[in-house]
């Protein structure tokens, strides 16, 4: 992470934030740094590849999928989300 990536940062939250809010934002935006260079040097696996290694490993993927029930209705949540970043 860089200085102006910060100040990026800062610049999207409100005047008043708390400082969990701005580290919870730093830290979501160097993981999505991290990703993306993950990307470019070939540090990822495709969906199959990944369900290979699970499956080898006597994994049950099926075990941790499931369902989430919300109070809201996701694309209210969603919607919620993306204005906070306003």
């Amino acid at each position: 992470m860089n200085k102006g990536k910060v100040l990026e940062t800062l610049e999207q939250l409100p005047n008043e934030f708390s400082t969990e809010e701005l580290i919870d934002r730093l830290l979501f935006a160097e993981k999505v740094e991290r990703g993306m260079q993950d990307v470019e040097e070939g540090k990822t696996l495709s969906l199959d590849s990944a369900r290979e290694q699970f499956r080898t490993k006597s994994i049950d993927t099926n075990k941790h999928c499931g369902v989430i029930k919300l109070k809201d209705d996701p694309l209210v949540i969603q919607k919620r989300m993306r204005d906070e970043w306003n």
